[in-house]
């Protein structure tokens, strides 16, 4: 599961380096691997089955309503501008968050979710 959670963090790295996020540092959120902007982390790897991304209570809510096979709540992060992400299909959230355009190819050769049909 290690090996899971390595793989996911390499690829968060990899895409935010892509999207050319300024001042991005690594590090942990409560021992997990994380990405940070001024010390204060915008996703991190819970385990092999959770993202947390950082977002505003609105964009949080506006989020889980539109998608909920992508984005979950638990208890824990009720009220808190965190959100969790099933890994399993972020893959499409990544692509279609840091494409330049439509039809563009991320560098793994996955294909964004704004060319399939």
């Amino acid at each position: 599961m290690a090996d899971d959670v390595d793989a996911i963090f390499e690829r968060l790295k990899r895409l935010a380096a892509e999207a050319g996020l300024p001042d991005v540092e690594e590090s942990t959120s409560y021992g997990n691997p994380a990405l940070k902007v001024g010390g204060k982390s915008f996703v991190a790897v819970k385990n092999a089955e959770t993202i947390v991304i950082s977002i505003s209570l609105d964009d949080k809510d506006h989020l889980l309503e539109m998608a909920p096979d992508v984005y979950f709540q638990t208890d824990h992060y009720v009220g808190w501008p965190h959100l969790p992400v099933r890994p399993a299909v972020q893959r499409a959230w990544w692509s279609l968050a840091f494409s330049n355009r439509a039809g563009s190819t991320p560098s793994d050769g996955s294909q964004s979710v704004m060319t399939k049909r």
